[in-house]
């Protein structure tokens, strides 16, 4: 969102009893409590004390969308689901159609804000354990949420590496959503543990494993979504299993446990694999082309319609995807 919205919404069009009727925003800088919140096409009213921007008086759900976006590029990936979520109009389950107003405008306001881009700096490794360890915070969740996030050699291209060791990564994202309002986001990929050169290269595939915090990781694709509680505790299972495994740069890399967690979540992307010098197997080049050209399939329709799917090199809209269904 940016501040051009406040000379767009100096008049706003309201649809009541099936017709259009000029709405004309306060002239003051901000709204004061007790004014409602027109949100799509749901009508909230905000606690006392919020203070409400003007420009947020009113926001449609392509506003939500495009809010949603601006949050996952910053990595604010909780925020982005609970925003995708609000954009159709559902509730952070999608059980009814409530929005949190409250939610709403601080995210309105956070992503207002300009960002501050610094280096990236490289991700560290970290005990799985201690990593997952992080979601048993004794507090009932009322959510969970999936990531899958690709970084090709080169965007928008079907190629396997970029000059030498330049291959790209894949990396996933688990949200746990709590009753009272907190989360826990942690964002994680597999790595090979490296003692030597020619280790987790073509040469030599195989290496000891490790898992490192990618939550600075850049990425050129990903794909968002809500899943179950059970979805959630394979997903556990699974990067604990691969902990206790050796790297296999054609059977068992970075892109291999993101598509074995994109199975357990029902997504299946298609065409993944690819060839290289004495090798083949899944790599992040040709995954996050699929997912650029919509080869997914999911297992449900009605979850079909809940994926967010974005491409950094087109963030102001969702990339096209044409979701197939068994």
């Amino acid at each position: 969102m940016n501040r051009l919205m406040l000379a767009l919404l100096v008049s706003l069009m309201v649809i009541k009893n099936g017709a259009a009727q000029t709405f004309q925003a306060p002239s003051c800088s901000q709204i004061t409590t007790g004014h409602p919140l027109l949100i799509g096409d749901t009508l909230l009213s905000h606690s006392a004390g919020l203070q409400v921007p003007v420009a947020a008086a009113y926001l449609s759900a392509q506003d939500l969308y495009h809010m949603a976006i601006k949050a996952a590029l910053r990595k604010k990936y909780a925020m982005a689901l609970r925003l995708f979520r609000a954009s159709m109009g559902g509730s952070l389950r999608g059980e009814q159609k409530h929005i949190d107003a409250s939610f709403v405008l601080s995210s309105f306001r956070e992503l207002d804000e300009p960002e501050t881009v610094d280096k990236v700096p490289p991700s560290r490794p970290v005990k799985i354990n201690r990593l997952l360890s992080s979601f048993q915070d004794g507090k009932k969740a009322s959510g969970y949420g999936l990531y899958i996030h690709v970084k090709q050699p080169i965007p928008g291209k079907r190629k396997r590496f970029k000059w030498f060791g330049t291959v790209g990564h894949s990396f996933i994202t688990l949200i746990k959503y709590n009753q009272d309002g907190t989360l826990v986001q942690r964002t994680f990929g597999y790595y090979p543990k490296k003692h030597f050169m020619l280790e987790a290269t073509p040469i030599i595939p195989f290496a000891s494993s490790d898992f490192k915090n990618d939550s600075l990781h850049t990425w050129d694709e990903s794909v968002g979504l809500f899943i179950t509680k059970v979805q959630f505790h394979k997903i556990i299972h699974l990067s604990r299993k691969y902990a206790r495994q050796h790297y296999h740069l054609s059977r068992r890399n970075c892109t291999d446990f993101a598509l074995a967690v994109a199975d357990i979540s029902g997504l299946k992307i298609m065409q993944t694999a690819g060839q290289w010098p004495l090798g083949s197997g899944n790599d992040p080049g040709d995954t996050g082309q699929s997912l650029l050209e919509g080869k997914i399939e999911f297992e449900s329709l009605q979850n079909a319609a809940d994926i967010l799917l974005i491409d950094t090199a087109d963030s102001s809209q969702q990339t096209s995807a044409m979701i197939k269904t068994p």
